[in-house]
């Protein structure tokens, strides 16, 4: 709704290069070849832009394993960069991670080329999104959700919500269900944090969840 809001107001468009609003997106390279380490060994400039509807739809070649990151070293990026004030230096953390010493962002494919399904994608739109409107995420979403009526959802976990959150758990590989015994992605201490992010990190209960999915359907 945000990233719509912004195009309908003409302060970005779906073609416009996200470099614009986010130069640490310029000068994307495309992966051609990785050690076995899965490490890029080899990469090609990108010959064309990342442009932001690219960014929506998931067709930017963004993606977080590029750098031979499994999924889980990328839970130790968030927690970290949650704690960090304002989304430049987030991005600059992030962008480190999957960029390292190569001459720009890794890509996995040619910008518009293939469709992924990367977080990346929509944390970069965040970051545009708080960039050109000078509004937090939660600024934009307290707005809408309370139109909707929906009053328990936030990316702040407030006493209200800290009594009633239930703890994470997951299907392992036996297929049992286990407790998340990992380094939280989300900190629990509202201080900390600083940045939210489009893909983690949001606490709802089950009544405004399934609000949430009735307005969308």
């Amino acid at each position: 709704i945000a990233a719509l809001q912004l195009i309908g107001q003409g302060r970005i468009g779906l073609d416009t290069p996200v470099e614009q609003v986010l130069p640490e997106l310029a000068n994307p390279v495309v992966v051609t070849a990785r050690d076995e380490a899965g490490k890029p060994r080899s990469t090609t400039p990108a010959k064309v832009e990342i442009a932001f509807g690219q960014l929506l739809n998931h067709s930017s070649g963004l993606d977080y394993s590029l750098d031979g990151t499994t999924p889980n070293g990328m839970l130790n990026a968030y927690p970290h960069s949650l704690q960090r004030p304002g989304c430049l230096g987030v991005l600059q953390d992030l962008s480190v991670e999957t960029q390292g010493s190569l001459a720009g962002v890794p890509l996995k494919f040619e910008p518009g080329t293939d469709f992924g399904a990367d977080a990346y994608d929509l944390t970069c739109s965040r970051f545009i999104i708080e960039r050109l409107s000078g509004k937090s995420l939660e600024k934009y979403l307290i707005y809408f959700l309370r139109l909707l009526g929906i009053k328990h959802t936030s990316f702040y976990l407030t006493p209200p919500l800290k009594e009633r959150l239930l703890p994470l758990s997951y299907r392992n590989e036996s297929g049992t269900i286990q407790r998340w015994n990992r380094p939280l992605v989300v900190d629990h201490n509202p201080a900390s944090v600083n940045v939210h992010f489009v893909g983690s990190g949001l606490f709802s209960s089950q009544k405004d969840y399934l609000a949430i999915l009735r307005h969308w359907l």
